[in-house]
């Protein structure tokens, strides 16, 4: 044989060979991290090679057949017997001498086989945890099939019905049968008003959002964002003279040691008025956190190796928290006398207001479970930081006097339980932790979009709370304009406890 005509035979199995190589099947979706050389002609696909063993069925969609030429030949094989090897329709050749390489068909989010190796497109993203929420991304009743592409993002709109740990309140407002039996003990034939109890354990709405994207198309690392806030809510009392017989503001007199209420009588002239306590708190947190997964597969705990993660999923969190506490509570009282001879009014206040602002690092686990459309996620979380806890007591009296057709406002700090003694700005930084758990029940109504479920536990400790910042022993001598007495009553002492909210 001569030299140009063994060239010419070599030629032509190349040829034939190219040809086979052509078949091209579209498979359902599929994605990997595991990197291989790249196509010159596809630099940002990701490669896998995989070296067959035996025939497998190839699946019963469409497959496209490419030739050298360019056109595209569909051919449905619904036998599942045909078996992945090469088509007997050969496509014929160019008839030049010179082959131009294969063009490779852009999947549009599926898997391409060439030559051995299969081809992913980096653009897909895993189709699992938040960023869909279902282990299979399709139309039928488990979403199995290959309809609609993965997300790689997401967005919780949450509904809010909470409960928290009511506030502690000391005795404020109280009433008697008589005017001497109108004393700081609630046994001692007199009737609790307004405090004695705690306020704010009603049922509170609110709302939650969070925002998140995965960094990789495998779902391994995500951002997410949250923030929370509960509608605030207001306690509101009020009293007069005309509803009750002796209305008064228990408090313990420590300059005789004995119990007392709030001034009665003035030079012997009787007062009529009323006392109004309006209290308000207000919650909300947020913060942001970093999600890797570390366990994620259909039947056990191993790494996600080729973005689909089945029914198990595990991720770990790590990131920033922080969450506030705002409250307040106010005692008003309006009084005036009653005498046909000089006229006088008094207005007093006394102002307890509390922050606590905590700022830590957030850690925890996350679980998901998913079969078909149902899926279960399991929270735990704690966070680790400061609280930085600030308490404000103000108080004021004024008393306005109209005599002989003057009128007369003087104007003095300190109202009852708001005395020189104590009033004041105050603040400190203390440690606290705030663990939480969650357990979140759905079902996916359509691709992308889940309806759920659940409960939440949070738990803070080191918070200040207005209520626990009122002193009820008074130093009488205040009362009556001094400056300064001893014993120094009512004081302030940073008094904190812990809260919740489920």
């Amino acid at each position: 044989m001569r030299l140009h005509d063994l060239f010419r035979c070599i030629t032509l199995a190349f040829l034939v060979a190219s040809l086979c190589g052509l078949v091209v099947p579209r498979h359902a979706f599929g994605w990997s991290d595991t990197t291989a050389p790249v196509n010159p002609l596809r630099p940002n696909v990701e490669r896998k090679t995989i070296t067959p063993q035996t025939p497998r069925a190839l699946p019963q969609h469409p497959v496209q057949q490419v030739s050298a030429e360019g056109p595209i030949l569909e051919t449905a094989f619904d036998d599942p017997s045909v078996l992945e090897t090469a088509p007997d329709t050969i496509v014929s050749p160019r008839t030049d001498d010179a082959v131009e390489e294969p063009e490779l068909i852009d999947g549009s989010g599926e898997v391409i086989y060439e030559d051995g190796e299969i081809i992913y497109d980096e653009r897909l993203g895993g189709f699992h945890g938040h960023g869909l929420g279902h282990p299979h991304h399709g139309c039928n009743s488990c979403f199995s099939g290959p309809c609609g592409a993965p997300h790689h993002s997401w967005v919780h709109l949450e509904y809010l019905m909470w409960w928290t740990k009511g506030m502690s309140v000391p005795p404020l407002v109280t009433t008697a049968d008589t005017l001497a039996n109108a004393s700081l003990d609630p046994n001692d034939n007199a009737n609790i008003l307004f405090g004695g109890d705690d306020i704010f354990e009603d049922l509170r709405k609110g709302g939650r959002i969070r925002l998140g994207f995965w960094l990789d198309s495998c779902q391994r690392c995500g951002i997410e964002g949250e923030f929370l806030g509960l509608h605030d809510e207001q306690e509101y009392f009020q009293a007069n003279t005309f509803d009750h017989q002796v209305l008064a503001r228990p408090f313990f007199d420590v300059s005789v040691s004995t119990p007392g209420f709030a001034v009665q009588e003035v030079s012997g002239a009787q007062l009529a008025g009323q006392v109004e306590v309006n209290a308000t708190t207000r919650l909300y947190s947020g913060g942001i956190r970093l999600i890797s997964n570390q366990c994620c597969n259909a039947w056990g705990c191993a790494p996600c190796s080729d973005g689909y993660c089945g029914n198990i999923r595990r991720d770990f969190l790590l990131g920033y928290r922080f969450t506030t506490l705002d409250e307040a509570l106010g005692i008003r009282e309006q009084l005036n006398t009653v005498d046909a001879g000089a006229t006088q009014n008094f207005d007093l206040r006394d102002n307890f207001v509390t922050d606590t602002q905590f700022h830590g690092i957030d850690f925890g686990w996350q679980w998901e479970f998913v079969k078909c459309r149902w899926s279960f996620n399991l929270l735990t979380k704690i966070a680790m930081g400061v609280n930085r806890q600030v308490v404000d007591i103000s108080g004021s009296t004024q008393d306005a006097i109209f005599n002989n057709g003057a009128f007369e406002i003087q104007t003095q700090t300190g109202g009852l339980l708001t005395q020189p003694s104590n009033i004041g700005n105050y603040s400190r930084s203390r440690f606290s932790v705030m663990p939480e758990i969650a357990a979140t029940l759905g079902y996916e109504l359509r691709p992308g979009v889940r309806l759920t479920a659940g409960y939440t536990f949070l738990y803070w400790t080191n918070v200040v709370r207005p209520g626990d910042q009122i002193d009820l022993s008074v130093n009488s001598e205040f009362l009556n304009g001094a400056s300064s007495a001893t014993p120094s009553r009512p004081a302030f002492n940073f008094r904190e406890t812990d809260y919740w909210a489920q």
